[in-house]
């Protein structure tokens, strides 16, 4: 393991060159997090490490880095800026869900990985898909099944606020059976240009519901649930800060540029 003394995080150390996984302790659900994302992406990982916190729980902490990925390019800096102040913003910075706030969101500089605590689930990739979603976005969570080795689950939801559901008739019904047809072949059209030959074929589920309880509901289980966000206040950020705290895997924020 390459473990250089920690120091300030001022912008050269944070952005440094090559890919790099910013991960704010304290969480260890969130450290470990931070740890399998830098492994897959052979990236640096740097720890932002409160002032204050004492040398030995550092060195702990460092240790559980060790063991759980061997060779791992490591750099403790002492800060609490979040996002932190760089020049490079990093490529992933990890967060506990519960340190997550819009303003954290609505940078949009970076990816956004933020951990519940508990344990780790070992379900498939699902990707909640929006009409405006990005390539960005589903070449994210194609990336992420294929380095976990996980299958990928998308979730294309809808509603049609202008239809009572006490009052919907056969001719409504075949309206949104056409909809939902048309949907899942988008959905598919829009995962094609990042699957590679060998690339298991995703599952599409097309709901018509509630965004954030269909998220909630549909991740149950998930490795990690993949949504896009227009930083820069082109979409709020409120709501996924809701979801964080409310879904019970690790939540993949993309920046949808």
């Amino acid at each position: 393991m390459s473990t250089t003394a920690p120091g300030r995080a001022t912008p050269s150390r944070v952005g440094g060159t090559g890919p790099a996984v910013v991960a704010a302790v304290p969480g260890a659900s969130s450290v470990d997090a931070a740890v399998d994302e830098a492994t897959r992406r052979d990236a640096r990982l740097v720890l932002l490490v409160p002032p204050g916190t004492p040398v030995l729980r550092l060195a702990r902490i460092l240790r559980r880095c060790h063991l759980r990925s061997p060779g791992l390019r490591i750099t403790p800096v002492r800060g609490s800026a979040c996002p932190p102040t760089c020049a490079r913003p990093p490529d992933v910075l990890v967060l506990d869900a519960a340190d997550v706030t819009a303003a954290i969101v609505d940078d949009g500089r970076s990816t956004l990985l933020l951990v519940p605590p508990g344990g780790e689930p070992d379900g498939p990739v699902v990707l909640g898909l929006a009409p405006w979603t990005g390539g960005a976005v589903a070449a994210a969570a194609v990336r992420e099944a294929r380095a976990r080795g996980v299958a990928l689950r998308v979730l294309q939801i809808w509603s049609d606020p202008a239809v009572d559901p006490g009052l919907v008739g056969d001719a409504t019904l075949r309206r949104w059976d056409v909809h939902d047809a048309g949907l899942r072949d988008a959905a598919l059209r829009t995962l094609a240009p990042w699957r590679l030959a060998g690339d298991p074929d995703p599952e599409v589920l097309v709901v018509r519901d509630d965004a954030a309880e269909s998220l909630t509901l549909f991740a149950a289980g998930a490795c990690v649930l993949v949504v896009g966000h227009r930083g820069g206040g082109r979409s709020p950020a409120a709501p996924l800060v809701r979801l964080a705290r409310t879904v019970s895997c690790p939540l993949l924020i993309v920046p949808d540029t």
